[in-house]
């Protein structure tokens, strides 16, 4: 098979393999771990650098910026990829077939080894854990047994079935699947394995033209021959009236002798454990662009007594999940295991962030990735719409470029341009540890002091750019940008201006007023651009806060021939918004659903220390969501109104289009002034 028109190259193999549920389907998932990681979002973002995919086409031989492998398991047969992306110049997919079959006939010949199966094991029984945190978790992992798989009674054995596999069970499953004559080569001369999994993972809009074909009124719905609704279950679902109450999970406040502020939040109902270490510094503090993205990104890529590999293969062979990011406002650490792993967890953790040693050659490795990263997005007209309408509305501002830089900053970026950004950002007395779930506060706070006791202020650095960004200039009159995208049969459109930042004390309200009127399928914006007008798939809009600035914004996409009549649909709704105050039903309705779903986002360690993450970041109270609960819950329509009136100005709007000129400027511009771009931002005219 072979694809083409896509950002960068590839190539994968496929086999047909087992339904989910099959005897041999949890050896071909630990495989797929051994082999390429098994997750494909950990591929996206440079994940499973233990795998031997990753080790051999990536860190060692350098020939690719992606390797992965999966096991998907569907009604009636399944899927076994492995497969890796080539850097979009100058990579060559005709030198990874050969190395592909040579591993895949490596662990067919030889096995495993049993390091790597204590180390996919421990990912899996992890896994398993991470996916039935939730109430919606466990229903999906109960729903997808009973309709995909074989039943609850596999699903309930699974930690059991995983715990008894052997090596030989699994060089078994290789030989017995994996045979390389059956094996189906993908190659994607002008694509990714990243770029097809990020469009399938994180969303992209369909066309209205690639609508499905919706049944016939005749059309009868059958479910699984031999299963039948219990007689038991009632014919609608129950429903409680009212709210129940707003969770307030405890948490408890320490600090270090070196100044390092420790919140704890313990719950013994869980057996995981999550860390995050949230630092104040992000994009808008860095001194070249990129450094701040680059800098998290090589954190747990080596330190002064663990290479990248040695590192990788430690949190790997635990289940320890690390990870590091950077945004306009600040960077984040957080580690997440299993209780039993806390005392090595915090440990690597704490080597991460006080040892970092921003090896070259991982060094060079992320900045391909990062640069194929962004051929990719800069491919897709939605990334490429949101991007043009953050310059145009944070211009000179931190908010205003890609947190990770563009492709000249990134070939720009030296290591001791992550280094002078780490001694700037990584200070304790300006840090805060958050850990939540199943340590106790007591175990919790050793475990940090025996950590991070050590970690002090290094010297200090020149503190200029460290003073915040100034307050972004309110838009001018209402224009038009029009990004070119010649042949496209559909329109990208963003709509918006400033809004307000998180600790505005109308936040609450806002949140509120964004639900009403672009947050979900009842909103005004779907009512009017989807339902009324059918000219989109989805539309969703309203104030998105940040530390240092905010926006409010409107999202859609439509066919090109629509595109001015959804333009002014979308124009019509943020006037009326100022305009129409929200009707009693419609105030209730969207009241309801804050309060009615408020527990949903205390279920887990990682929402609850993410909350208190972004509450110290912002200069919150700790109790700041339960707070702003009580106030949604108290609010009337003239304050959602005024509001509305304080923050918008219909009048001076960024409108981004993306879409053929040809084809739309003439009706655009009965709008707005219009302004044409080519993709890379140039003026044709």
């Amino acid at each position: 098979m072979n694809l083409a028109n896509a950002p960068t190259p590839a190539i994968g193999l496929v086999w047909r393999t087992v339904p989910e549920g099959d005897p041999d389907a949890l050896a071909l998932d630990l495989l797929a771990t051994i082999l390429g990681g098994n997750d494909p979002l950990a591929a996206i973002s440079g994940g499973g650098n233990s795998s031997r995919l990753y080790r051999r086409l990536v860190a060692q031989d350098r020939l690719a910026v992606v390797a992965t492998a999966m096991q998907v398991g569907l009604s009636h047969a399944g899927l076994f990829g492995a497969g890796a992306a080539v850097p979009p110049l100058g990579g060559d997919t005709a030198k990874l077939l050969p190395l592909l079959c040579a591993e895949l006939e490596r662990v067919r010949a030889e096995g495993v080894t049993e390091e790597e199966l204590e180390k996919a094991r421990n990912q899996a029984l992890n896994q398993l854990v991470l996916e039935a945190q939730t109430v919606a978790g466990k229903a999906s992992l109960l729903g997808r047994a009973a309709v995909v798989g074989t039943g609850v009674g596999e699903l309930n054995s699974r930690q059991e079935r995983l715990r008894r596999l052997t090596r030989a069970d699994l060089q078994h499953a290789a030989q017995l699947h994996l045979d390389p004559q059956h094996a189906m080569t993908v190659t994607v001369p002008g694509s990714s394995l990243l770029g097809q999994l990020s469009r399938l993972l994180l969303g992209s809009a369909k066309a209205e033209e690639a609508a499905p074909v919706a049944f016939a009124p005749e059309t009868l719905l059958r479910g699984r021959e031999g299963v039948t609704r219990p007689r038991e279950l009632p014919d609608r679902p129950p429903i409680a009236e009212g709210n129940s109450p707003v969770p307030n999970p405890p948490v408890r406040e320490h600090r270090l002798a070196n100044g390092l502020r420790v919140l704890v939040s313990p719950n013994p109902q869980t057996p995981l454990v999550h860390a995050v270490l949230a630092l104040p510094s992000g994009a808008w503090a860095e001194e070249k662009p990129g450094a701040a993205a680059m800098t998290l990104s090589l954190l747990a890529k080596g330190t002064e007594t663990r290479d990248e590999k040695a590192l990788a293969e430690e949190l790997d062979r635990y289940a320890i999940r690390l990870a590091a990011w950077a945004n306009p406002d600040d960077s984040r650490i957080q580690m997440t295991c299993l209780q039993e792993h806390a005392p090595r967890a915090f440990a690597l953790l704490a080597e991460a962030v006080t040892h970092p040693t921003f090896p070259e050659r991982p060094f060079k490795i992320a900045v391909t990735q990062a640069t194929t990263q962004l051929r990719i997005a800069d491919s897709t007209p939605s990334f490429v719409a949101d991007q043009q309408f953050r310059r145009r509305l944070f211009p000179g501002h931190p908010y205003g470029r890609r947190t990770s830089g563009e492709a000249a900053d990134l070939a720009a970026l030296t290591r001791e341009d992550l280094a002078t950004f780490w001694r700037r950002a990584a200070r304790p007395a300006q840090a805060t540890l958050i850990v939540a779930g199943a340590l106790t506060d007591e175990r919790a706070l050793a475990l940090a002091e025996t950590s991070f006791a050590s970690w002090q202020t290094p010297a200090p650095a020149d503190s200029s750019s460290n003073l915040e960004p100034a307050p972004p200039p309110n838009p001018g009159p209402t224009r038009i940008l029009l990004v070119d995208w010649p042949g496209a049969s559909q329109s990208e459109i963003r709509i918006g201006g400033l809004g307000i930042v998180n600790h505005d004390p109308d936040k609450p309200a806002a949140s509120l007023v964004s639900s009403y009127f672009g947050g979900s399928f009842g909103s005004r914006l779907m009512k009017a651009i989807r339902v009324q007008k059918g000219s989109t798939y989805g539309v969703g809009g309203g104030f998105e806060a940040s530390r240092f600035a905010g926006s409010f914004v409107v999202r859609t996409f439509t066919k090109t021939p629509s595109t001015a009549d959804t333009v002014r649909a979308a124009l019509a709704e943020i006037r009326g918004l100022v305009e129409r105050p929200p009707a009693a039903d419609e105030l209730g309705l969207h009241k309801r659903y804050f309060l009615g779903s408020a527990a949903a986002r205390f279920e887990t360690p990682d929402q609850i220390a993410a909350q208190h993450a972004h509450e110290v970041l912002n200069g919150l109270p700790l109790d700041y969501l339960q707070r702003s609960l009580a106030t949604i819950g108290s609010a009337t329509a003239p304050q959602c109104q005024a509001l509305a009136r304080r923050i918008i100005d219909p009048e001076r709007l960024v409108i981004v289009v993306v879409g053929d000129a040809s084809r739309v400027a003439k009706d655009l511009e009965a709008i707005a002034p219009v302004s044409v771009v080519d993709r890379e931002g140039k003026v044709v005219r």
